[in-house]
């Protein structure tokens, strides 16, 4: 792998790929050990990962809200 760089972070998108559980073990290992030295690639990391909490918490709300919206209208008939 390359060096791990706050440029290579960037240019790979490497905090989305961890996220989303994305990288290969040897990456989430350098990327985990870089994470540790550099606190605001964290901190970047924890801001992700309740970005993407708060989306599946969103999207689960608006299916529920969807779902009982359905339910309440009525079928009509096409005569």
């Amino acid at each position: 792998m390359s060096a791990m760089s706050k440029q290579y972070i960037e240019e790979n998108h490497l905090v989305d790929l961890y996220v989303q559980q994305k990288l290969s073990d040897q990456q989430r290992d350098d990327f985990e050990i870089f994470m540790l030295e550099h606190a605001e690639v964290a901190d970047q990391v924890e801001l992700a990962m309740a970005m993407r909490n708060e989306l599946k918490t969103q999207s689960s709300a608006l299916s529920d809200d969807e779902l009982s919206r359905r339910r309440e209208t009525p079928i009509r008939s096409f005569d």
